[in-house]
């Protein structure tokens, strides 16, 4: 009896294990249908989901799905299951980080903010749960982080995701690459001094910045030299405004001081720009060309001659950062 007993509960356990094999085969093969299946069946049970789908396949199905609504439910099955702090993060969650990155790029695209936001918030939670995602990002996915930023520079919650996320990549031993933090500067320094900017986004744009130039030190003096540059045209704009503008009447010696000082200012600003311009083409650095393009570099950047680009001294680009640090400190004493 007792030998038949354990017949049939090896039975058992084969036949279970074979309904588990042949649900996992028909979830993969039949992508979204499974994960209809997984999500408004299975889903209060997420370590039955997880059992079922040890290697994150049909969750992977949802996510590639062509159709929209099921990579949006698809991403949120993989939201609550990387919420779970008792279900263990395997290999395939960096696949999921990349298909989930893939998504908020795609959906940006055409302005699909709903669907950019859920996909973000589940990228960042896979950076977070599973450390080997953060590497496979680094290594092939900034790209579609830095379009995604370009094309939704008006929403400010995409944007802040973006910044947390990019700052949470280079925090710890990772680090951009030279190149990489060039691409970015186009974004970081825009992060940091537009208005609509909220305290989140400059404070990681910053912190992202600052790694930069610390761990290229005289290779980065383009992006550091460009910071000084845009916060001191930032200060002189304020500054116009506040002469043009002001009702009360003013003190005729300070008034020609200011004026003064902010003549001051947009010299040292276009020689520090200037001098940006000429160290960026001259180290033939292709990628910060979409730096160039902000202001205030983009008038003298168009304005070069290919050819009969002047060259830049230490000795020039010292002077000119110089001036301009004595610049903001006038301005900071007014």
């Amino acid at each position: 009896m007792a030998d038949r007993r354990a017949t049939e509960i090896e039975l058992d356990t084969m036949e279970g294990f074979a309904s588990r094999e042949k649900l996992h085969h028909h979830l993969n093969d039949q992508g979204w249908l499974g994960f209809l299946f997984f999500f408004y069946v299975l889903f209060p049970f997420l370590h039955h989901i997880q059992e079922l789908d040890f290697n994150g396949h049909a969750v992977m199905s949802a996510l590639i799905a062509p159709e929209r609504s099921v990579k949006f439910h698809g991403s949120l099955v993989a939201q609550l299951l990387l919420k779970d702090e008792n279900l263990p993060m395997n290999d395939f969650v960096s696949d999921w980080s990349s298909t989930l990155l893939t998504t908020v790029s795609q959906a940006s695209k055409p302005d699909d903010i709903s669907l950019t936001r859920v996909a973000l918030s589940e990228f960042l939670l896979s950076l977070e749960r599973y450390p080997g995602a953060q590497r496979v990002v680094m290594e092939k996915g900034l790209h579609l982080m830095r379009e995604t930023a370009k094309r939704t520079m008006n929403h400010k919650s995409v944007q802040e995701s973006l910044a947390k996320g990019l700052e949470s990549l280079c925090s710890g031993d990772m680090r951009l690459s030279l190149e990489e933090g060039q691409k970015w500067s186009c974004i970081l320094l825009p992060w940091v001094f537009r208005e609509t900017s909220s305290d989140a986004i400059r404070s990681s744009a910053m912190t992202i910045l600052s790694r930069i130039c610390e761990d290229y030190g005289p290779s980065s003096i383009p992006i550091s030299q460009g910071w000084l540059a845009i916060m001191l045209s930032d200060i002189l704009k304020s500054r116009k405004l506040s002469l043009k503008g002001s009702a009360q009447p003013r003190d005729k010696v300070k008034t020609q001081i200011d004026q003064a000082n902010v003549l001051s200012g947009t010299q040292s600003v276009n020689q520090l720009a200037s001098v940006v311009v000429n160290l960026a083409v001259n180290g033939d650095s292709f990628a910060l060309e979409d730096f160039l393009t902000l202001e205030p570099f983009i008038n003298t950047y168009k304005n070069l001659k290919k050819g009969n680009i002047p060259k830049v001294n230490a000795l020039d680009s010292a002077l000119a950062t110089l001036k301009g640090i004595k610049a903001m400190t006038v301005f900071s004493r007014v």
